[in-house]
């Protein structure tokens, strides 16, 4: 946490607390393309077309007034919080600053559980533009999270336990043709988005973390964002 001129370094190992947890309902990769008719808000912007725009009809004109808090939640931070929450089911996602990851429940803000990254002091003598954490990512049953150390951390979306942790260099995320998702790796292109492949690239496989073969840049198709 950064205060007052303090600098204090997240513990070296991660901080889980669990809670009785609902069902969890697997994000396919169906629903994901589908993303603008679901249910939830299964991405940063809700949908690939980044329209930010949700077509429930419960709130409306007429109603919008009688609006009042169901629940509030209060983070122990106090630099900037820029995350959007994504929500599956009954599962509200957030991440805040200092790479903190919580799951709530969507209907009455209890906390299911809570993961904090072990954040390498280095990290934070070189991070830009403060100590922020952008919003997480869904995918089958996992949650993922990128860090200011450059890490990908994939995480079980029902309990909060660590499935991998992968040390990356800058990285993008990206959809293959077949619809594969994948983390791309930035020193495979120029920095511009689109990228620019330089012939080959390696990406992650989202279930593993595991890097792959090379891929033919001619088979890689970004996201438009």
């Amino acid at each position: 946490m950064l205060g007052d001129g303090v600098l204090t370094v997240a513990a070296l190992t991660p901080l889980l607390t669990y809670a009785d947890t609902p069902g969890y309902q697997t994000v396919t990769d169906e629903r994901l393309v589908n993303a603008q008719r679901d249910s939830g808000w299964l991405m940063y912007r809700r949908n690939y077309e980044s329209t930010g725009y949700a077509p429930f009809d419960q709130i409306n004109t007429g109603n919008v007034g009688k609006l009042k808090v169901a629940f509030d939640y209060q983070s122990d931070l106090s630099q900037g919080h820029e995350a959007a929450p994504l929500v599956n089911g009954k599962y509200m996602f957030v991440t805040t600053p200092m790479d903190h990851l919580i799951a709530m429940d969507a209907t009455s803000g209890k906390v299911l559980w809570k993961y904090d990254y072990p954040i390498d002091p280095k990290a934070l003598k070189t991070v830009c533009c403060d100590v922020v954490n952008r919003g997480a990512a869904l995918s089958g049953d996992l949650v993922y999270m990128g860090t200011l150390g450059n890490h990908i951390v994939a995480l079980e979306a029902k309990t909060g336990k660590v499935k991998w942790s992968t040390a990356r260099k800058n990285f993008c995320y990206l959809t293959l043709p077949d619809g594969l998702d994948v983390f791309l790796h930035q020193d495979d292109f120029d920095g511009d988005w689109p990228p620019r492949y330089r012939g080959t690239v390696e990406f992650d496989l989202l279930e593993t973390g595991h890097k792959t073969c090379p891929l033919r840049a001619k088979e890689a198709k970004p996201e438009a964002r």
